[in-house]
């Protein structure tokens, strides 16, 4: 039986969170998924949305993009307000947005409105990056936002949670020996997404742990950190892996078991 994290560990391949209603103190069940880290490598924090069989939904020979909630996704999702994160509309291109005076050009889209899943259920992050000459104690962040009762269950069994380094940073050598103390917590936010209350961790992320494919963690360009999933008694939790992949691993895997297609670099070969 896989063990439950205590505060501090460094997580490990089977430990579990749980994550109960009990834990939550607002109407709406929203779990936010922190991912922080130092120094001034760029690491992306994104989600997929999988199966019952733990895959993401494949149309022909071709994985559905839009499956994929990561800083490029063309789904997104503008709140009303700074201060309302989850009130808001659904736009599913640029254009849309366009015609109702949202953003003038597609970069605007991007930075104004958020990545969001087919759904809804999953709000992804805006891309963190880390600046050149940022010191190991400069911390940078990214969340998910996992709206649970939004989650299509008919459609979707699980979340995976994936941090990559960026593909550009990657090609230049970077890899997770780079990142300073990558920690991630579960917090349910206020209604402005800001933290509330911390409602499992943190936990560190061990980079000289040896994934299950053998590689150590600093190694790798990218790691599955996990699955959120709901049992049968509607109850939430985190399953954790220990999933590390290098940057030349990636493209011959896409269209197969998405634990092991860092997620970034999926959506640089789709756009």
């Amino acid at each position: 039986m896989p063990t439950k994290f205590t505060n501090e560990q460094f997580m490990k391949s089977g430990d579990v969170v749980k994550i109960s209603s009990d834990s939550f103190d607002k109407d709406e069940k929203i779990i936010k998924v922190r991912l922080s880290w130092g120094g001034h490598t760029d690491l992306d924090l994104s989600a997929i949305m999988l199966d019952k069989n733990g895959m993401i939904f494949v149309k022909g020979d071709k994985a559905r993009i839009d499956d994929v909630v990561c800083f490029r996704s063309s789904i997104r999702w503008k709140p009303v307000s700074d201060d309302n994160m989850f009130e808001g509309k659904i736009y599913h291109n640029v254009l849309e947005a366009v015609k109702d005076g949202v953003c003038k050009t597609k970069k605007e889209y991007m930075e104004r409105c958020y990545p969001l899943s087919l759904c809804g259920g999953v709000i992804g992050s805006h891309d963190e990056q880390g600046q050149e000459g940022d010191s190991a104690d400069d911390i940078h962040e990214e969340e998910i936002y996992i709206r649970v009762e939004k989650i299509d269950m008919s459609q979707y069994s699980s979340v995976a949670i994936v941090a990559t380094i960026s593909l550009e940073d990657a090609k230049e050598g970077k890899k997770f020996v780079h990142i300073s103390n990558p920690m991630v917590e579960f917090v349910e936010p206020d209604a402005d997404g800001m933290d509330n209350k911390v409602i499992a961790g943190p936990y560190l992320l061990n980079n000289n742990e040896l994934c299950d494919n053998g590689l150590s963690r600093g190694e790798c360009t990218g790691i599955c950190l996990g699955f959120i999933k709901c049992d049968e008694d509607g109850e939430w939790r985190f399953e954790a892996t220990a999933k590390g992949y290098k940057l030349e691993h990636i493209r011959d895997e896409i269209g197969r078991d998405v634990v092991v297609v860092p997620i970034v670099t999926i959506a640089n070969s789709f756009f």
